[in-house]
């Protein structure tokens, strides 16, 4: 596979939370291993999601857009 990241990512076990709809939805999110710019994650259940979406780490609310999804796993990269 060929690394196309700005940044390797380090391994981390972080509880998050995926934010869809507005703030309407709320769903529990693991957090796998992330770097300044993007994350990997893994939702509890196989769901669609859009291309853009908001992940709540502990305070921080950062707007994020899907790279890839495979199963209730992804990655992301942070929009801000």
């Amino acid at each position: 596979m060929i690394e196309r990241r700005i940044r390797p990512r380090d391994r981390v076990r972080v509880e998050a939370t995926m934010v869809l709809d507005d703030g309407l939805v709320r769903l529990p999110a693991k957090v796998r291993d992330a770097s300044p710019f993007g994350a990997r994650i893994e939702l509890t259940e196989v769901l669609t999601v859009p291309e853009r979406f908001y992940v709540l780490f502990g305070h921080r609310l950062e707007l994020c857009r899907l790279v890839w999804q495979n199963g209730a796993e992804m990655g992301l990269v942070y929009e801000d």
